[in-house]
């Protein structure tokens, strides 16, 4: 059995990001998603529409904890502005 981990996953809510979280979880280690949502925010701003729309991050998150009982936590944060 794997020992729980916390884990960072930088870009969460991205394609690649999202369902790395998801599985994490699911295995049982401790998740904490850091992004800052640009993609969100670019199309936001030019008028895009994903042809596969996609719900916020925090309807994801919910539904991940109401399907599963396991909680995601999320920081919008951009690391590349904010070196705290």
């Amino acid at each position: 059995m794997t020992p729980v981990q916390k884990i960072i996953v930088a870009g969460g809510d991205g394609f690649v990001g999202w369902p790395l979280a998801l599985r994490l979880s699911n295995l049982g280690h401790e998740v904490l998603i850091v992004d800052n949502l640009s993609r969100r925010q670019i199309d936001l701003e030019n008028g895009y529409c994903s042809v596969t729309p996609i719900s916020t991050i925090q309807e994801r998150l919910e539904k991940w904890k109401e399907l599963t009982g396991k909680l995601i936590q999320f920081a919008k944060v951009d690391i590349a502005r904010e070196q705290k």
